[in-house]
């Protein structure tokens, strides 16, 4: 694995708007998943608050959804995903909540508790299949070793739970995290243990069976022996090249998975900041730029797309935008970036969206603080 260093780090302000946590109003309290559906409204999981709100792209709030607590269906919820129907799926600690989108009233109508399997999907993430043969695939790492699988149509929905083999990670350490999958129907999940486990899916219809043959990726030695990543993966990302990138919150680096290498070969980007980043959370945008977040930092930064024979080589400098609020840090964690261009993340301060200078203005109610519910 070849390393290069990230270079200077260029700090600039940067235009936004702070959702702030209110009472009696849409609050966010402790948001933590974030996700854009396709008419560009904004999704966000309050794991403080039992609850999911929605920001709408034309301003204000559509409705505080709250179910509350672990006898129903919201229980800290950590993360979220939609689907190709803009179903919006909510993984929480006790359970998958889906809030169907039919007329985009977004009624709950499904909710999978763990308790018939032996998963624990707090502080779990969730991601679609954009191409599997159902409009609804969803796929949710579990605690260790599980991988849940919901699929179908509304209406006629199935779920899988598969368990991954001991013998598949190839490292000591199993505990399965961040997942996703890509263009070309590679199911890639990520091991905190220091390695990946990807499986081609439309060899087996888009779903798993109990015995799958998967790809185990890890480091390789100078001497040549496969050992553990160095950075062990936690967020997964994929660009329009489908190259996979891939951050390990804590070690200040950033990696890239080359596409054209089956995901063996790559580049780790250092991060020289001080403190050293702790990523919680990254994205690509349509043009393939990188962003992501620094939570301790209080920082966002990107790395634009650069690729010479469809391998990445990043510019000297990272931009990194310093993200104050009346003289206050926020102290970034996931992010989702609109059709706009616009950049949204959630935060320990709340929810923040910011309009980059190579984005033009946008000239919508978003720029004002939205409007009570």
């Amino acid at each position: 694995m070849m390393e290069e260093s990230g270079g200077e780090t260029r700090h600039m302000a940067i235009p936004h708007v702070l959702y702030r946590p209110e009472p009696g109003k849409a609050a966010f309290r402790n948001p933590t998943g974030i996700a854009v559906d396709s008419r560009g409204n904004v999704w966000v999981a309050n794991a403080g608050s039992d609850s999911v709100t929605e920001i709408l792209r034309k301003g204000g709030y559509r409705k505080k959804l709250t179910y509350g607590g672990p006898a129903t269906h919201f229980d800290h919820p950590h993360d979220l995903a939609i689907d190709r129907l803009d179903d919006v799926w909510v993984v929480s600690r006790h359970g998958v909540t889906a809030l169907y989108a039919k007329d985009h009233q977004y009624q709950e109508a499904i909710y999978l508790s763990q308790r018939p399997y032996s998963v624990h999907f707090r502080e779990r993430y969730a991601a679609v299949d954009p191409n599997a043969p159902w409009p609804v695939s969803l796929w949710i790492t579990g605690s260790k070793h599980q991988l849940l699988h919901i699929y179908g149509t509304p209406g006629k929905m199935k779920e899988d739970l598969a368990r991954v083999d001991d013998s598949v990670f190839g490292t000591p350490r199993k505990t399965l995290e961040g997942v996703a999958v890509d263009n070309r129907e590679n199911l890639v999940l990520a091991n905190r243990g220091g390695s990946f486990l990807t499986v081609y899916l439309q060899k087996y219809h888009g779903k798993l069976r109990k015995r799958v043959n998967w790809t185990t990726l890890r480091d390789r030695a100078p001497d040549g022996k496969l050992v553990p990543f160095k950075n062990p993966p936690v967020l997964l990302a994929f660009d329009p090249k489908d190259n996979l990138w891939v951050s390990a919150p804590g070690t200040g680096r950033m990696t890239i998975n080359y596409a054209d290498a089956h995901y063996i070969q790559a580049d780790t980007f250092f991060n020289l900041n001080n403190p050293p980043m702790n990523s919680r959370g990254i994205a690509v945008d349509a043009k393939g730029t990188l962003w992501y977040t620094e939570h301790d930092n209080g920082l966002l930064s990107h790395k634009p797309a650069r690729f010479s024979h469809d391998h990445y080589i990043g510019p000297k400098a990272t931009t990194s935008y310093d993200l104050k609020d009346h003289g206050k840090r926020f102290h970034p964690r996931r992010i989702a970036i609109d059709d706009r261009g616009n950049v949204w993340m959630t935060g320990d301060e709340g929810v923040m969206r910011v309009n980059p200078p190579e984005v033009a203005p946008v000239k919508t109610p978003l720029l004002g603080l939205p409007k009570a519910p």
